[in-house]
């Protein structure tokens, strides 16, 4: 939700398998605001995810992975 929500695009068009770059078209100042704005949203920072070698997330579900894991990591906020 909060993908398609800083994206502008309803909920239906983002794929769980659709990549971040060349299925949604992101770009880094993007992946910048939904990095921002899922800390806001869940209230647990998040590692910067546009950068390959700290936390590879190429596509949407890589995505959710990720911050599955860093809310587990906060103590399950959500």
């Amino acid at each position: 939700m909060v993908l398609a929500e800083t994206l502008g695009i309803p909920l239906r068009q983002v794929s769980v398998d659709a990549s971040l770059e060349d299925g949604l078209a992101l770009d880094s100042l993007k992946m910048i605001e939904i990095n921002v704005a899922l800390e806001a949203r869940f209230g647990v920072p998040m590692l910067d995810f546009t950068k390959e070698d700290e936390t590879p997330v190429r596509n949407v579900r890589e995505l959710v992975v990720f911050v599955r894991s860093r809310l587990d990591a906060a103590g399950g906020a959500w």
